[in-house]
């Protein structure tokens, strides 16, 4: 019982070892005779602190590309002004106070569409509401041509 299974053992490793080509990317670092110098074995178990300070300094640049700048003009500075949804928000509410006869209500903003609620005074009749809410949907379209607005009563 001992003889097959060293037989069979033997036969296996010689099976697994022998059927490997020599020259293929897996086994190709072993046949090379690359050495690997002390300063890469103390860079990699190190890493980039004090003690390689010095050889860090001194190796060169690969690509000065890094150093360029490569983000638009108005992000350069987190200080500058961007404009955001809350500002979009607040110029939508702004054209309903200053160009309608409406008061302004919520604003919500989802993707391209916007939803706008005003309050219609209880004085204006159906005609005359809906040339208003016309002309407040026109304003929109030249305001804030972004958006597709959609107008509600509140």
């Amino acid at each position: 019982m001992k003889k097959k299974w060293l037989v069979g053992l033997l036969v296996g490793t010689f099976l697994v070892t022998g059927c490997n080509d020599p020259d293929t990317p897996d086994v190709q670092a072993l046949n090379d005779n690359h050495r690997i110098s002390p300063e890469q074995v103390t860079y990699g178990l190190l890493g980039p602190g004090p003690i390689n300070y010095g050889s860090i300094r001194h190796s060169a640049m690969k690509s000065q590309m890094a150093e360029v700048n490569t983000t638009g003009g108005s992000y350069r500075s987190a200080n500058n002004y961007h404009q955001d949804l809350g500002d979009d928000q607040a110029l939508m509410k702004r054209i309903v106070a200053n160009e309608s006869p409406f008061n302004p209500g919520s604003v919500m903003i989802a993707g391209h569409n916007a939803w706008v609620t005003v309050h219609v005074p209880k004085e204006f009749d159906q005609t005359n509401k809906q040339t208003e809410l016309d002309k407040l949907k026109r304003t929109f379209l030249l305001e804030v041509p972004r958006y597709e607005i959609h107008l509600k009563e509140g």
